[in-house]
């Protein structure tokens, strides 16, 4: 392709579309002129993990696997020319050297805000009247593949897989897509915050209820809950890594400190979007069991449920901690006795703590803690006791 800009015009034809400089990524539709939009970081980790997949299946194999960018021009006769986030093509003749001409096997389309309606309503109609045998939609914000499969010159409904499914590919046999892989945490993001979030969890103005320890136990209960729902684990690990930040500058309203920690933070930009952003300071910011009002998404739950953290004994160790940097002049049996009553106004049968997913772990959990509570109290102080010799 020669170095050219794009000229504006009405209606642009195929040749044009050749003629444009490598540089430019662009699609025509019918001659309409559509730009791409540069993709984020998580974009280009599925495309180049679902391409790792498929390709490490055909090594040996006749069908091949090509990762955007690829030209694709599904019939000569019109000024279509598109560039799929992946396609697999197993008769090669129509891979001429720069593009694909006629329909793919399988065309896997990652969406991206601005692209949701080109890629559902515009691209599907193009690619079924080519008689493209397998079309998927990959949407990173709810963690969703959409699958849609030709039959009889039609796609079907489409079916929908989620995080800890497999995707069976219809083109070629044998050959699965594992989404945990796909859609789990990116590893240059967990790298970020394992070394520049975390660590700060370790200094002196975080108490013991607040450290690193409860922040990572956060973590692994936030991607538990996670697992049973259509979300971004992206977004999920992030908001249960930012959720405390703002404990020292406050702890009565450290949901909304560490809100505006993580809205400044300006390197999340590299994984998120402005809108994921925005999604993730509202969870961190809803996350107390103790607010007036409710949490304003699915990521907000999923914090406050991972947060109650309502392992018996962790909630008994973690009140004691707080107890004893609070409450100087108690001693031992006063502080059980503050544990005590915090339990039962947090977690009792009519306490303020609310379950929003009622997740099996934590509705085990309760059934256990409120058993202790109101049915074994003398089990509850032993165990009071010895956390307190653990601990004092």
């Amino acid at each position: 392709m020669s170095a050219v800009k794009i000229p504006r015009q009405d209606y642009y034809t195929f040749e044009d579309w050749m003629s444009w400089d490598e540089d430019i990524r662009a699609e025509i539709v019918d001659g309409v002129l559509y730009m791409i939009a540069q993709p984020t970081i998580r974009h280009q980790e599925i495309v180049m993990e679902i391409s790792r997949q498929i390709a490490n299946y055909l090594v040996g194999k006749h069908c091949k696997v090509l990762p955007s960018p690829v030209g694709v021009r599904l019939k000569k006769t019109e000024n279509t020319a598109l560039e799929p986030d992946i396609v697999v093509v197993c008769d090669r003749s129509k891979l001429d050297g720069e593009i694909c001409n006629g329909a793919p096997d399988m065309v896997v389309e990652v969406l991206s805000p601005s692209s949701v309606r080109k890629q559902e309503v515009i691209k599907l109609k193009k690619y079924q009247a080519a008689g493209v045998p397998e079309y998927w939609i990959v949407d990173p914000i709810n963690n969703v593949v959409r699958v849609y499969i030709l039959e009889n010159g039609r796609y079907n409904f489409p079916v929908s897989y989620f995080s800890m499914d497999r995707i069976k590919i219809s083109v070629l046999e044998n050959c699965e897509v594992n989404l945990q892989t796909v859609f789990g945490i990116a590893e240059d993001l967990m790298d970020y915050i394992q070394s520049n979030i975390i660590p700060q969890y370790s200094h002196d103005n975080f108490d013991a209820a607040h450290n690193t320890e409860h922040i990572q136990r956060t973590i692994d209960n936030s991607l538990a809950i996670a697992m049973e729902h259509p979300v971004d684990l992206n977004m999920v690990y992030t908001i249960a890594a930012y959720h405390d930040l703002g404990i020292p500058l406050g702890r009565k309203d450290h949901g909304r400190h560490s809100a505006n920690i993580l809205l400044a933070d300006r390197q999340l930009s590299d994984w998120f979007v402005q809108e994921d952003i925005q999604i993730m300071a509202e969870a961190v910011e809803d996350h107390r069991s103790s607010n007036e009002h409710d949490p304003r998404s699915i990521y907000g739950k999923i914090i406050c449920d991972a947060d109650n953290d309502i392992d018996y004994k962790i909630v008994l160790r973690r009140c004691l901690q707080y107890s004893l940097v609070n409450f100087l002049d108690y001693n031992q049996d006063e502080h059980y006795e503050r544990c005590l009553e915090h339990m039962e106004e947090k977690f009792g049968n009519n306490g303020y703590m609310k379950m929003w997913l009622n997740s099996e772990h934590d509705m085990r959990s309760l059934k256990e803690l409120r058993h202790m509570l109101y049915n074994d109290q003398e089990g509850l102080r032993r165990d009071f006791d010895k956390i307190w010799s653990d601990l004092v």
